[in-house]
Order: structure tokens, then sequence, then C-alpha cells
């Protein structure tokens, strides 16, 4: 997928007579939330998450108008990721790789590009240390301890360890510090973490250790634990306007699919539309054939860190109610005109109901498609 972030969208008029296919992030709209994500921060360091490639749009891309708007923090999953950063020219005052690594070579290649690594284990600082007796050079790490997720990181119960790591790998400079949140959204579980948290750094503070920047909050955390905001945020889901209750913080969503309609056809009263035929037309309908569906993240409404068992059930009822009921479902618009979802979304189609709109094939449908769910769609800077 060549990946890229759209911000001519003034181009593109709502009645929808410019046809094209591929994701359009309206750039406007990506300032305004990048703005608020930035006063929510007050004096918080704001990192912007540009892992998986931007969530699709393009990471170079979406990090260009992040700097742009004040932030030149970055954070990434891959060297590949860092390495299009600082190639692309970005004015960057810290990119962040999440993942660790142990690839002496990419560890040379990223540190002279003044990239700062995680050291998650004692084997992931031994790797980093390697950089000294190599090349000369100390290279920066934040550590990264686990306080919840059991994936990455030193637990609370490898403190007196952490606390041996920074005389033990002089030769590393440790700038940072940070935990991953099950999730922003439950104050429960984030309050359990977080008090994980200040506990391991409070503790190697009170040793005379500085541990440098301290950071825990996500999106969601931001806006809905301020408290824990500390020394810097880390931000993705924000910028698009896409985590739940973004249009409470005033976040608006970003990003249309916009699709050429393969087909359009008459149905007769009483067809079956979908995988398990679960709608039924009521009376001859016109419906049009898109080519997009769940294998490119459209109907894929639960995003990574809202998987609790409350959000499965509300998405559940919501899928009930969209059957029974499609014009309160997922939709298109064509020409201007709302046209519902008809049936199940399938892998690679969907059918829309274009009763009220006249289109033909090869006309354009526009979808909301989160961007951080986006896959096998071709995007472009235009």
């Amino acid at each position: 997928m060549q990946s890229g972030l759209i911000i001519g969208v003034q181009q593109i008029r709502k009645d929808c007579v410019i046809f094209m296919t591929g994701y359009v992030v309206e750039r406007e709209k990506l300032e305004h939330n990048i703005a608020a994500v930035r006063e929510r921060a007050g004096d918080a360091a704001v990192y912007a998450a540009v892992k998986a490639d931007g969530y699709g749009v393009g990471c170079l891309a979406l990090a260009r108008v992040c700097e742009s708007c004040g932030i030149k923090r970055f954070a990434v999953t891959s060297g590949q990721e860092a390495a299009a950063l600082t190639r692309g020219g970005v004015g960057y005052e810290e990119i962040l790789m999440l993942t660790p690594t142990s690839d002496i070579r990419e560890i040379e290649e990223l540190s002279a590009m003044g990239v700062t690594f995680t050291a998650a284990s004692v084997e992931d600082a031994r790797a980093l240390s390697k950089l000294w007796y190599t090349c000369g050079r100390k290279p920066r790490a934040h550590i990264k301890l686990d306080t919840g997720m059991g994936r990455r990181g030193f637990t609370a119960a490898q403190s007196g360890e952490l606390a041996e790591l920074y005389d033990r790998f002089s030769d590393i400079e440790f700038t940072g510090i940070y935990t991953h949140l099950c999730s922003g959204y439950d104050g429960r579980l984030a309050k359990r973490q977080y008090r994980t948290f200040k506990a391991v750094t409070d503790a190697l503070t009170a040793q005379g250790i500085s541990v440098g920047l301290r950071h825990i909050a996500s999106s969601a955390a931001l806006f809905y634990q301020p408290q824990m905001r500390m020394d810097a945020v880390r931000v993705g889901s924000a910028l698009f306007g896409r985590m739940a209750g973004a249009e409470r913080f005033g976040l608006l969503p970003t990003g249309r699919c916009f699709v050429e309609i393969e087909s359009v056809r008459t149905l007769p009263k009483g067809s079956t539309v979908g995988y398990g035929a679960c709608y039924k037309t009521r009376r001859p309908m016109q419906v049009a054939t898109c080519p997009i569906g769940v294998h490119n993240g459209f109907g894929v409404e639960r995003a990574a860190g809202e998987q609790r068992f409350g959000a499965l059930i509300r998405e559940l009822l919501r899928r009930v109610k969209r059957e029974l009921s499609p014009e309160s479902g997922l939709c298109a618009w064509v020409g201007g005109v709302r046209c519902p979802v008809l049936g199940t979304v399938g892998s690679e189609a969907t059918v829309i109901d274009v009763s009220n709109a006249r289109c033909v094939a090869g006309d354009t449908a526009v979808f909301d498609l989160n961007p951080m769910l986006l896959s096998h769609i071709q995007t472009q800077i235009m």
C-alpha cells in the first residue's frame, strides 16, 4: 500500500462530482485536533505517535503536519519509520522508537540519526551498550516498565534490578521512563497502573537517580485521566478525532474514503442482501455495490484499546440495531444523499441503498472510515 496524507481536500466538492478513489484526511480538522491536544497537554511534552505508517495515512506526511503545528517529538515502532522521518527532512526534537532492537547495525544507524531507543530488559540495555565499544558513542534510551500489559518492560518486582541498570550501563544515556496503559478510558485500571508506575519512579528518584521524562498517558488518558499527564504524553487516535467520546472534548473526526461505485442495480421486493441473508428488501430497491469492506477497515468500529466486555456488548447491540433498521446504522454518501448500508459488510464489498440518490456505475460514494483501521486503500498527496 502506498501511503500518504491527502491534504487538498478543499478541491473535493461535497456533492462528490469530482470522482476519485482514495482516503482523504482534512488538514484543517487535523490541525484543529493537534491544537486541542497541545492545549490539553499543558506543560507536558507531546509525542505524536506516527506508528503503523501514520495509522495508514503515511508516517512522514503525518509528522510533517504535526511539525508545522508545533509538535516535534515523535513515537514510532520500527527503524524504517524512524529512518523515514530523519531522511524526510522533518524537523524533530526527538524520535522515540517504542519497540526494542538488538540489531547492532540498526542501533548504529539509528543512533547516528539521533533516535532514542527503548530498553525493556537487561538484554536490550546490553545490546545498546555495545554502541560505545563499536562507535564510541552513547545511545539515548527510555526505560519501559510493565505495569499491567504483560508484554514488554521491567515489572515492579524488578525494581532492584532496574535501579542497578543506571550504574551498570553508564554507557547509555537514559533520558526517560514510560509504561503502556491497558485502557485510558477505564479509570480503575488506569489508576492502578499509574500508582505502580509512580511508586517505581518515585523510588528511583529517592535513590538519587534522574529518570528523565516520565510518560504514561495515551490519547484517552490525556482527556479522561488528566492527572496522568506527568512530563509527557503520547497521542495517536486523538490526532484523528477517533477516540471514544472525542466530540465531548471538541475533537473532530478526520478522514473520508472516496470509492468508485462498481455497479447499480434494482433488487425486487423480498431479495436478501449480504452474508447470512439477514437483510430482506421490503420493496423494490435500487442498490449500489462498492468495492470496500472489512478488509479495508470499513464496518470494523472497534479499535485497539476498546476490547473490554462492555464494549463488545455495546458493539453487538449496535450491529443488531443496524440490521433491524439500516437507517440508523452504517451509511455512505452519494451526491450529498445519505445511503444506508444494507446487510452485513463483506470482506471487500458493501451494498448501499441508493434509491434516493441519482447515480451510475463510476460515480463516487463517500464512506466514513477510521484511518487507524485503514488497510489496502491507496492514498496519495494532492
